[in-house]
């Protein structure tokens, strides 16, 4: 019974590793290996990609809010033009020019706005753009009457900041509180700068009238109260984000500088009672104020650019690493894959010139691994087979035929059992060395039984190339394919010849050559004992040659030899081979007649008196024969009985006259 196989943790992979090779084995894993590689590489570099991207539409981003808040710089100057009794400092600060200004940052927004694939922004700066181009052009020589309006734009313009801040997904440096910044950026420093501007353009109308009321009085501290809200908030950003290494420059730090100008705006600003002085004086420092924050943003942006500039070095060489890793682990693993694949071909091959038994040449492998140490095993394996080839090809009488039964490879030692060469041999099948007296009967039944599979022995008789016989004892084995189909047989034979010459002589008459008196008893027995089984019939007749001593006395004992083997030849030529034909003594002889009743045997026995008596009437050496026939009777014969009987008819034969046949079962 098949031995049940063992389940272990490992039966799944074995499962679906064992019909692989070695060497596709070793690349399978190579491949498991690399795929996490190249997977983690490529997500690695989309990240960073993603990273960079995010960077660089951060930078476009902060240059757009950058271009707009120098917009809206250009629009709040316009707001610090007093009336035109202050016509002295209108020309310090160049409303022309202003107004050319802001025309040239909005046509630079708009194609900023163009490169950019944001199509509901552009569509909401377009919408801006038109009001300032309509408040430009309706723009008298001063711009406060406008105020209110120009406020509306700017804050269109700080809402515009705010969704390009979203819309761009900007983002900030490693370092840097990202929320703090784009807070600070985007929303409190604008914001503020507007409200400065507002309370000091609302402060500038107001305090030229001769007289103002008390709501406009309330109007403006209101106005100045939420501009210092803001400066508070911003002042606690900065405060409480120490991190933000935006303003970390020296004398740029929020506390030193943003922080003192605006300062500066609320001192001159606090009043019990409105003055225009205050505010007019305030519009310089104002000025500073988004000066200082313009800084902000190109300090900001000089950040980024700086940072995104690491990045993608930082970036390239590692790409150039990861790439380089790549390919040294691909490499190696192709070295591997083309190492181990060189010599299992090495391998391969040498085991299959062992199977084929070209036993000559070792397998080189000098690497100093497994697959060494296992190429050395194979040739010392090799070395050893080709002793024992060199001993069977010498002593051992071998063959080998495909499943035709035509040679294909012979020993030395066949070729010197049986005179022929191995050129003789291979290519013809062994029926050249087949011997006349083998039936056919025992071929049929050898290709029955090695066309099964199954291994036949017997003993044959063969002729060697010279005509002599010789006796093997002859053992076939079939070759069976992966699909359990013969496709070749191996045979050993062993000679037996002398072996069988000296059973012959042991039951052999040396000189009629007929069977002697020991077999033929033994065959008797066994006869015998066959029929007594099987109820099984058998014959004797016991011949003796009539006037043998005369003849001796009267020719010589020489001539009596020569009428003794003459006479056992014509008696054997009348004979089945399945019958014995035996010498019991001196001129007398039996025949032991399987398968035959005394009437058969009777028959049979006149007929060889008349076969002698016709030779007799040429030879006048020869002589008559007299002859005994009887049958053997199971339920009363033995051995003794029988011969006894068979003697006592030959007698009566013999006394009847001579050249005569008895037969009785009595």
């Amino acid at each position: 019974m098949a031995k049940k196989r063992r389940l272990s943790f490992f039966t799944l992979a074995d499962f679906f590793i064992r019909p692989l090779r070695y060497h596709e084995r070793m690349s399978l894993l190579a491949v498991l290996l690399l795929i996490p590689l190249f997977t983690f590489t490529y997500l690695f570099i989309e990240q960073k990609k993603s990273t960079l991207e995010s960077m660089e539409r951060t930078i476009q981003g902060s240059e757009l809010n950058h271009a707009i808040f120098s917009l809206i710089e250009s629009l709040e100057r316009l707001r610090t033009y007093p009336y035109p009794a202050t016509s002295t400092k209108r020309a310090a600060y160049g409303q022309k020019e202003t107004i050319e200004n802001i025309r040239s940052l909005s046509d630079a927004i708009s194609l900023q706005y163009e490169r950019y694939d944001y199509e509901v922004l552009h569509s909401y700066w377009e919408l801006s753009q038109k009001k300032i181009i309509s408040l430009l052009q309706n723009a008298p020589s001063t711009a406060l009457p406008y105020f209110e309006q120009l406020h509306q734009i700017v804050e269109k313009l700080h809402y515009l900041m705010r969704r390009n801040s979203h819309q761009f997904r900007m983002t900030n440096l490693r370092s840097m509180n990202a929320h703090a910044v784009q807070k600070l950026l985007f929303e409190i420093i604008p914001e503020l700068i507007e409200d400065i501007a507002m309370t000091r353009a609302a402060g500038s109308m107001i305090l030229q009238k001769k007289s103002f009321t008390q709501e406009e009085h309330q109007l403006l501290q209101k106005s100045y109260f939420k501009m210092e809200h803001n400066y508070r908030q911003l002042h606690n950003l900065l405060k409480n984000s120490p991190s933000i290494p935006l303003f970390q420059h020296g004398e740029n730090l929020p506390d030193r500088k943003f922080t003192s100008i605006t300062q500066a705006i609320f001192d001159e600003h606090r009043f019990t009672a409105p003055r225009a002085d205050y505010f007019s004086i305030g519009s310089v420092k104002m000025h500073q104020l988004s000066s200082y924050a313009k800084n902000l943003y190109q300090n900001y942006i000089s950040q980024l650019k700086s940072e995104l500039v690491i990045q993608r070095s930082y970036f390239q060489r590692l790409m150039w690493m990861l790439t380089a890793t790549l390919f040294i682990a691909l490499y190696i693993s192709l070295a591997i894959y083309r190492l181990a694949r060189r010599h299992i071909y090495k391998l391969l091959a040498g085991t299959r010139r062992i199977m084929q038994g070209k036993l000559g040449k070792d397998i080189i492998i000098h690497s100093g691994d497994e697959f060494a140490d296992l190429a050395a095993g194979i040739n010392q394996l090799r070395f050893e087979l080709k002793q024992d080839n060199d001993i069977i090809d010498h002593y051992v009488p071998l063959s080998k035929t495909d499943v035709k039964g035509v040679i294909t490879e012979v020993s030395e030692a066949f070729c010197q059992l049986c005179g022929y060469t191995k050129d003789e041999l291979i290519g013809n099948t062994h029926a050249l060395l087949r011997h006349p007296d083998n039936e056919n009967k025992i071929f049929e039944q050898m290709w029955q039984t090695i066309l099964s599979g199954e291994a036949w022995s017997s003993e044959l008789k063969n002729r060697t190339k010279k005509g002599d016989d010789f006796w093997v004892e002859i053992h076939i084995i079939p070759h069976l394919s992966k699909q359990n189909t013969v496709i070749g047989f191996t045979s050993i034979r062993r000679d037996i010849t002398q072996r069988k010459l000296a059973q012959k002589l042991a039951v052999t008459d040396p000189l009629t050559k007929l069977y002697n008196r020991n077999y033929l008893t033994e065959m008797l027995l066994h006869e015998m004992d066959k029929s007594t089984r099987y109820e099984y019939h058998f014959s004797l007749i016991m011949i003796d040659i009539d006037n043998f001593k005369q003849i001796n006395d009267t020719y010589g004992h020489l001539e009596g030899d020569k009428i003794l083997i003459k006479f056992s030849k014509l008696i054997s030529s009348s004979l089945r081979k399945s019958d014995i034909f035996a010498r019991w003594g001196g001129e007398e002889f039996i025949v032991l007649l399987p398968y035959t009743t005394m009437e058969q045997a009777d028959k049979l026995a006149h007929s060889l008196c008349t076969l002698v008596q016709n030779y007799c009437s040429s030879n006048k050496h020869a002589s008559t024969i007299s002859l005994g026939v009887t049958a053997f009777n199971p339920a009363q014969d033995d051995l003794h009985s029988l011969l006894l009987r068979i003697d006592k008819l030959l007698y009566q034969a013999k006394a009847g006259g001579k050249n005569r046949v008895v037969a009785s079962m009595e």
